[in-house]
């Protein structure tokens, strides 16, 4: 059988298995050119291969079929490794990342060797093992991302540069972050570490970019108030001096998220 008739079969193959998904034949055949896969894979996982080119793709249909039928199930079918209900949502935001976003996801790489699903749980299972071997690592990036969200200030410009309001304001800030979900700890990352802007987290979350900006203002506003009560509590500020610190704090991120961003922060 030519080429050209079994990239029109696993075409077809994805049509009649994925019904909503819409992907131009020219689109496929070039993808599975560049992508070199491998004839007999091509022939028998061909819808697979369908789906996974149009979520690459960013096809709206692929990806909400993606996130039901193979996203959601994975953390259930890790076996041995056990995950907090956390590290399970935290797992599922980082494959989207992983496999979904960017000019080359990740997902490219599956040519078909096998079910799209168990390549899928391959990836997850490395990503939750480490989890379970490197926690310091992602509590460190943790701390880097709300680091990112509240600071930016220059030397001498507030009354946080003493050593003692500092240092209160260093642990107020860490406290702060262990309150927040997994969800939000990965939002922080994402967009204050590796720069993703609203449109590419409402890909990765699967929500309009304006809740993306939603979220991010309301983890502000809570880690602010958080970092209020507990520095007023750490100095015995009183309540007047207390709310200058909120402005101040305020002030603080408006212009950190400015900088970092290169835009007017939100509101």
């Amino acid at each position: 059988m030519e080429f050209f008739e079994i990239v029109d079969q696993a075409y077809e193959a994805g049509v009649a298995a994925w019904p909503g998904v819409s992907l131009s034949r020219s689109d496929f055949d070039e993808r599975v050119r560049l992508m070199q896969v491998e004839l007999d894979n091509l022939q028998a996982r061909g819808a697979d291969l369908y789906l996974a080119i149009a979520c690459a793709a960013q096809t709206p249909a692929a990806l909400a079929l993606f996130e039901r039928t193979l996203l959601a199930p994975v953390p259930r079918q890790l076996g041995r490794v056990a995950l907090t209900t956390h590290e399970e949502d935290e797992l599922r935001q980082q494959l989207r990342v992983k496999l979904l976003v960017g000019p080359t996801p990740k997902i490219l790489e599956y040519k078909g060797s096998g079910p799209l699903g168990a390549w899928v749980r391959v990836c997850a299972l490395r990503m939750a093992l480490d989890f379970k071997t490197a926690p310091d690592v992602a509590k460190r990036g943790d701390n880097d991302a709300l680091d990112a969200l509240v600071g930016g200030t220059g030397a001498g410009e507030t009354m946080l540069d003493t050593e003692h309001h500092r240092e209160a304001f260093r642990e107020a800030l860490q406290e702060a972050l262990a309150m927040l979900t997994a969800r939000e700890k990965t939002l922080l990352r994402l967009h204050f570490l590796d720069g993703m802007n609203i449109d590419a987290l409402g890909t990765v979350f699967q929500v309009h970019r304006a809740t993306v900006a939603r979220w991010l203002v309301s983890i502000r506003t809570r880690v602010l108030d958080d970092v209020r009560q507990r520095l007023s509590l750490e100095i015995g500020a009183s309540s007047s001096e207390a709310q200058s610190l909120v402005r101040l704090l305020r002030s603080e991120v408006q212009v950190s998220i400015q900088r970092i961003l290169g835009e007017d922060g939100p509101s």
